[in-house]
Formats: structure tokens, C-alpha cells, sequence
């Protein structure tokens, strides 16, 4: 089984802060205390939508154990 205890509430802040501070448009569903269902929804400068959520256990590589985020765009 899936597992997301990796998003914890400080990855969470530390994604919010780099989202800031990319200057990009943000909000998230506010699921911090069920990573499962949590989603960012972010605008880049182009306009485009994209869907940030955590990555499973299963998703993140032993070789980059830091990427723990994946991004879909959403047309």
C-alpha cells in the first residue's frame, strides 16, 4: 500500500515558501493532515494550472530521495 508520510506539515511549509517565492499563484485544499488527498493548485507566469500533490512511497527514487512532490498540468 501507498504510503505519503514523507509530506509533513514542514515540507509542506517548505513548498508554500518556494512557491512564494517564485512568485507563482498558489492554494492548496488544505488536506495538510491527510496527505493522501492533499493538492496545490499553482498558476506559472504563462497562465498555465497545475496540479502539485505528494509523490508515494513507491514514486520517490532511492537516488533522489528529495523529490517528494509531483506536478501534472492541467489543460
Amino acid at each position: 500500500m501507498a504510503t505519503f508520510a514523507h509530506a509533513t506539515p514542514e515540507r509542506c511549509a517548505q513548498l508554500d515558501r518556494a512557491l512564494t517565492a517564485a512568485h507563482l499563484g498558489w492554494s492548496d485544499n488544505g488536506r495538510q493532515d491527510d496527505p493522501q488527498f492533499l493538492t496545490y493548485t499553482v498558476t506559472d507566469p504563462h497562465g498555465r494550472t497545475w496540479q502539485v500533490s505528494p509523490a508515494t512511497n513507491f514514486q520517490i527514487s532511492p537516488s533522489s530521495p528529495g523529490q517528494i512532490w509531483q506536478a501534472s498540468w492541467r489543460p
